[in-house]
């Protein structure tokens, strides 16, 4: 009876300690498995950010080139535009300018009587 007993004690000692052992096992591999699922989920946002990082680099270079390219053109335009203006200056230089205008200042004065007629005086002082 006692070996029975014994017997018994241990098999459920054995089952206890196995259930045990399952419920950890199974707790770790749910967390593996979520685990794995995040890090799977990681490496598609990974791609994407690759993916869209690759075509935002080309837009830039595209933006670049077409910036330095515009400046490359209007700097050009500047120093043709300078050289003109050099020249229509050497020209001006040579011609002489014989009219000179004078320009005279006059001073209108109104004045109203008692009766309110406007007097206008004319004078230059």
């Amino acid at each position: 009876m006692k070996s029975l007993l014994l017997i018994f004690s241990f098999l459920t000692i054995t089952a206890t300690s196995i259930n045990v052992i399952g419920s950890k096992e199974d707790k770790m591999i749910t967390s593996d498995k979520e685990f794995k699922q995040l890090m799977k989920d990681f490496n598609n946002t990974l791609d994407k950010n690759k993916k869209v990082q690759i075509k935002a680099d080309e837009t830039k270079d595209k933006i670049i080139v077409s910036t330095t390219n515009k400046i490359n053109q209007l700097s050009n335009e500047n120093k043709l535009l300078k050289n003109d203006i050099n020249e229509l200056k050497s020209m001006i230089s040579i011609v002489k300018i014989d009219t000179i205008y004078i320009h005279d200042t006059i001073q209108v004065k109104e004045k109203k009587n008692f009766w309110g007629k406007t007097k206008i005086d004319t004078t230059a002082n």
